[in-house]
């Protein structure tokens, strides 16, 4: 029961946040793609997000974090590859165990510690804390207590809305043209009530147009709680 609850909470991250190559938001101009053997990440990870089976899914997430991964050895430094295995990582929490969803959660906040540390503006890396934060703050405190202690992540019972809000913040300022910073942020914001904080960051997101593969899909996701939010003003 409690890691399923946990993994419940950490679920939503599979919608990755841009790499450090797309933090150029120029009028008019496109995200810069990844490089080298990580050049097809993207549209491989989309791909993943929109095939009906788990085991191909995973396939196509393992493919992208062992490319990450080759290149981190190479160069430990490279940071566009260290954010693409949380990327795939990320992707992956949605289709593991509830078990290995904890351990995932724990990698990859040690991977975005480890990408801050390098680079304290890195988009992706405050992207990826502030999901964990906000994802986390959402259960239950004494289901959050014994999960995150019983299953072995106690570190992130540290969690707390002003430090998701400040990543998240910190990620959208980085990329202001990326659409999936303003729809975790303005989800934080309406979990907690701020209504008007949430409408007003999609309501900016939705006039922005799409720039990656999964931005369709963040601008549905976008819609609903946009409705749901106005609903709530009512």
């Amino acid at each position: 029961m409690l890691p399923t609850l946990l993994a419940f909470a950490l679920a939503g991250f599979a919608l990755a946040s841009p790499p450090p190559s797309l933090a150029t938001c120029e009028a008019g101009g496109g995200p810069a793609p990844p490089s080298g053997a990580l050049r097809a990440a993207p549209e491989t990870l989309a791909q993943g997000r929109r095939h009906p089976d788990r085991s191909a899914r995973i396939a196509l997430y393992a493919r992208v974090q062992a490319a990450a991964e080759a290149r981190v050895a190479e160069d430990p430094d490279d940071l566009e590859a260290r954010w693409w295995r949380v990327a795939a990582m990320g992707l992956r929490v949605d289709d593991e165990s509830p078990r290995q969803k904890v351990v995932l959660a724990g990698a990859i906040q040690r991977e975005a510690d480890e990408i801050l540390a390098r680079d304290p503006n890195h988009p992706g890396g405050h992207h990826a804390l502030g999901r964990l934060h906000s994802g986390v703050l959402r259960l239950n405190p004494v289901l959050r207590f014994f999960a995150l202690r019983i299953f072995g992540e106690a570190d992130l019972a540290n969690a707390s809305w002003a430090d998701a809000e400040r990543h998240m913040h910190r990620a959208r300022a980085a990329v202001p043209c990326a659409l999936i910073h303003r729809y975790e942020l303005a989800r934080s914001y309406a979990y907690q009530g701020k209504l008007a904080e949430s409408l007003a960051e999609l309501d900016a997101l939705l006039a922005l147009p799409d720039r990656a593969p999964q931005d369709p899909q963040v601008r549905e996701l976008a819609r609903e709680l946009r409705n749901d939010v106005r609903g709530r003003m009512r």
